[in-house]
């Protein structure tokens, strides 16, 4: 009987300790899928405002497919930034003389800017988006520095580090 009882302890515990052991082995998985997938970014500058406020806590995903629009996470000259896509591969965008951003000859209608028709008009410059390539803008148009003014307008595919998916903690507002 003593035999039975001590297989029973062993076995018990050998059960536990693979449980142990699988337990740790799930939560290291997801904590690399977490942490591989998602990114938290703190918003360091007005050119994104009103979408993305000064100090704004947001997250992106790695998982991404991006689409004009959509607001992205990116490494330009050796900054982390965040800027929405105005042109993908193949486009030409230009502006209007009264500052309407025309997207293949198209004028599109832009909600979210901080003030409408704020691109500078009378830009003169015709930009035609490579294959691979982004074109993209703050939102905050008077005061962002982006594809308008960088000697390489073009943000490469490598450059994204992530979409913009939600904002996590929103700064205080005046």
């Amino acid at each position: 009987m003593k035999g039975n009882a001590n297989r029973d302890n062993k076995s018990d515990i050998l059960s536990r300790l693979y449980d142990v052991v699988e337990t740790l082995i799930i939560c290291v998985a997801v904590f690399l899928f977490l942490h591989f997938s998602f990114d938290k970014n703190l918003i360091m500058s007005g050119s994104m405002e009103p979408t993305l406020m000064t100090g704004d806590t947001i997250i992106s995903t790695a998982f991404y497919n991006i689409k004009r629009g959509d607001i992205i996470c990116f490494k330009h000259d050796g900054e982390h930034l965040g800027k929405r896509v105005i042109g993908i591969g193949g486009d030409v965008i230009t502006f209007s003389d009264d500052g309407v951003l025309i997207v293949n000859g198209e004028r599109v209608e832009e909600p979210y800017l901080a003030c409408s028709n704020s691109t500078f008009p009378f830009i003169e410059k015709q930009f035609e988006v490579p294959e691979g390539k982004f074109f993209v803008l703050g939102d905050n148009r008077l005061y962002s520095c982006d594809s308008r003014y960088w000697e390489n307008p073009y943000v490469d595919e490598k450059d994204i580090t992530g979409e913009y998916l939600f904002t996590l903690f929103r700064s205080k507002r005046e």
